[in-house]
């Protein structure tokens, strides 16, 4: 068996050998299609027909004009080379009794029984460039550019197809896992009408999944240096594969961002207003971020000031500094710092002064130490909502 592999030129050469195709008889090739490529050739195979001795590759750009590409008694491995990457051509093959040598082409002797027209593709050149533009929680969006003649495109995780389609915007399907990275090869291919995808190089980048809103049990203040004033903010990621974190610290109602933090950590003062906090994850897209739905709240607050001191025998005098939105102050005492306190009252947030001479019904002790805890309180609407985080002093009724 022998094969040549040249350039696909235009058909006035093989009119010139005087190669143009002979009548066809009905009893045509059939089976016919496209089995490889690369960016400049293809293979061809077809059925084979009882008692045929050779078959012959006809090509052409137009569907008009022929020129002879390849004879091989093998019909799975019709092949030409030389032909142009990213490019559409037109395939058809017959049968012929022998060939010989025309100026270095091979020309089929007795050319017949020629197949109908199939179109070909080759690879696009070029290198892909994947970027992913959005994230979803089950899914994530991308573009695919940078090559030439490409009409089809692909993304690909361990040989699972994700998203494919004509254009270089892709969509996944809504079933991968929040939070999630994966690491895809993104194809840039030409595809012809029978189905064939031509693919070049692919490019291999992780995207990412956004996360689902955090729960409220795995983000809080985590340290509290309240003689500077300093708090700080963490997030208990897990396993997330996230690219950042975005705090927000608002007024009470929640309609007014009062600070802003980033980073699964961070650290901010908070003395003096009443705040709601949440936090929510993003992933990097090109130039921009896709966020993850906010957690819920939580809130905040601690006096701006609070002092003390002993009136009387057994009273312990309590000054309150202001806390901004707040509206009502709840007062506790107790013996012990984080156990057993004893509601005193519950005072306007404007007076933020009381005397407080017991514990319970039993009367204050000089000489004992007393722990104070001031809960803010902030009306939203119809509702009055409670500092989740607060301050506790300590204060001695010295003899």
């Amino acid at each position: 068996m022998k094969k040549i592999k040249r350039l696909l030129v235009v058909a006035a050469m093989a009119l010139a050998l005087g190669a143009a195709s002979k009548a066809q008889s009905q009893a045509a090739v059939t089976g016919v299609k496209q089995v490889d490529d690369s960016t400049s050739s293809v293979t061809i195979k077809c059925d084979a027909v009882l008692q045929a001795n050779y078959y012959y590759l006809e090509m052409s750009t137009d569907k008009v004009n022929w020129v002879y590409m390849d004879v091989s008694s093998n019909p799975n491995s019709l092949y030409t080379s030389g032909l142009t990457a990213g490019r559409t051509y037109y395939a058809r093959v017959g049968i012929c009794d022998d060939w010989e040598y025309v100026n270095s082409v091979q020309i089929p002797t007795n050319p017949r029984e020629v197949s109908a027209v199939t179109d070909v593709v080759t690879a696009p050149s070029g290198y892909p460039q994947v970027t992913q533009t959005k994230a979803a929680t089950k899914s994530f969006s991308v573009v695919i550019n940078g090559m030439t003649g490409a009409n089809y495109y692909c993304v690909n995780y361990n040989n699972l197809t994700l998203a494919q389609g004509a254009s270089n915007k892709l969509t996944t399907a809504n079933t991968l896992l929040p939070g999630t990275g994966y690491w895809i090869r993104a194809y840039a291919g030409r595809r012809s009408s029978s189905g064939y995808i031509a693919y070049g190089t692919y490019d291999y980048e992780k995207m990412q999944t956004l996360a689902n809103a955090i729960p409220k049990g795995s983000f809080g203040i985590t340290s509290a240096y309240m003689y500077i004033d300093s708090y700080t903010f963490s997030v208990a990621a897990g396993n997330l594969d996230v690219d950042g974190w975005q705090w927000q610290l608002t007024n009470a109602k929640g309609n007014k961002v009062l600070k802003n933090g980033q980073g699964s950590t961070f650290s901010t003062s908070l003395r003096g207003t009443f705040y709601k906090y949440r936090v929510r994850s993003y992933v990097e897209c090109g130039t921009g971020k896709s966020y993850s739905a906010w957690s819920t709240f939580k809130t905040v607050a601690i006096p701006s000031s609070v002092s003390g001191r002993r009136v009387g025998k057994k009273a312990l005098r309590v000054s309150i500094g202001k806390v901004s939105g707040a509206t009502k102050l709840a007062v506790y005492i107790s013996t012990s710092e984080k156990s057993g306190f004893k509601k005193v009252k519950t005072i306007s947030a404007k007076k933020r002064t009381l005397t407080i001479k017991k514990i319970g019904k039993k009367k204050l002790k000089t000489g004992k130490t007393y722990y104070v805890k001031i809960v803010p309180m902030a009306k939203v609407g119809k509702k009055t909502i409670k500092a989740q985080t607060y301050a506790v002093y300590n204060f001695k009724l010295y003899k």
